[in-house]
């Protein structure tokens, strides 16, 4: 876990957070897991890793208010475009 936020950081991703008034969430283990679990029994696919830890983060944004639940969803289908790792295995 990385114990410095990422706008301390110089370049791109601090310039971003910087001008968007941006924040930084810290999503643990345990809730990427569950995030993916529950994402996986609502909609019935799979997720690879890098969503599963974005879902706590988003989680968290939406809680917090930092986003709208229109701002929440568009984010979520954004998040999982890659689609499941199941699913882009099988032959078209």
């Amino acid at each position: 876990m990385n114990k410095g936020p990422a706008y301390g950081q110089v370049g791109v991703v601090h310039d971003i957070l910087k001008d968007s008034n941006g924040q930084t969430y810290v999503a643990e283990r345990s809730d990427a897991v569950a995030a993916k679990t529950l994402f996986e029994s609502i909609e019935g696919i799979d997720i690879m890793t890098p969503s599963a830890v974005a879902l706590p983060s988003l989680q968290q944004a939406l809680a917090s208010g930092d986003v709208d639940m229109m701002h929440a969803l568009f984010s979520t289908s954004v998040v999982v475009l890659k689609g499941s790792r199941k699913k882009t295995q099988q032959p078209l």
